[in-house]
């Protein structure tokens, strides 16, 4: 008879039979994380089957011809999650191609809004002609320059109307000494007489 305080010995596994396997034990964080990982929700409503689906179907994209294909909607379905876009290199060259002509397009505006800024002050009697080229490069590198310019009286360094021609009273006669008189040339020497 059996003696209920003896210890049972341990029976000895026979080299035929396979040993029971060891599951891996999870911790709530680590099932989460791994719910996490599958797109599964943590309400409880996931069955052990659901979870074995997941990973089936994600074995599945693995294993399939196609690979290309796979390997482009997973890595669009990673970005999605990180909240990102995914893009082709002909796309994504043309784009950086593209942003580079605005650019451009840009700078020569720019430029050009500038050199009309400073044509129009020389027009006005602003600034000399030969200061053109230097206000050009002084907005280019300060912007706020053109709103001194733009503060610059106009014919401060080139009066634009006549100066220096009297007062507006006109002569009687043509002064002497400037307009020759048919009296007071000689026409055959040619000499001026007083």
């Amino acid at each position: 008879m059996s003696d209920p305080d003896q210890k049972a010995e341990p029976a000895m596994a026979d080299d035929t039979t396979s040993p029971t396997p060891q599951f891996a034990r999870w911790t709530d964080d680590q099932a989460a994380r791994l719910y996490d990982l599958l797109g599964l929700p943590l309400d409880g409503s996931v069955t052990a089957d659901d979870i074995l689906a997941v990973i089936e179907s994600l074995v599945a994209q693995e294993t399939t011809p196609d690979q290309q294909t796979s390997g482009t909607a997973a890595a669009t379905a990673a970005a999605a999650r990180l909240g990102l876009e995914v893009i082709d290199r002909d796309s994504l060259a043309a784009l950086r191609t593209e942003a580079d002509e605005a650019r451009t397009v840009k700078a020569q505006a720019a430029q050009a809004k500038i050199e009309g800024t400073v044509q129009a002050a020389v027009a006005k009697g602003k600034i000399p002609p030969a200061r053109a080229h230097h206000w050009i490069e002084l907005i280019a590198a300060d912007p706020t320059m053109a709103d001194t310019l733009a503060a610059i009286p106009n014919e401060t360094a080139v009066p634009m109307n006549e100066i220096g021609h009297g007062d507006g009273r006109e002569l009687a006669e043509p002064a002497v000494w400037f307009y020759p008189t048919p009296a007071t040339t000689t026409p055959t020497d040619g000499q001026f007489r007083t």
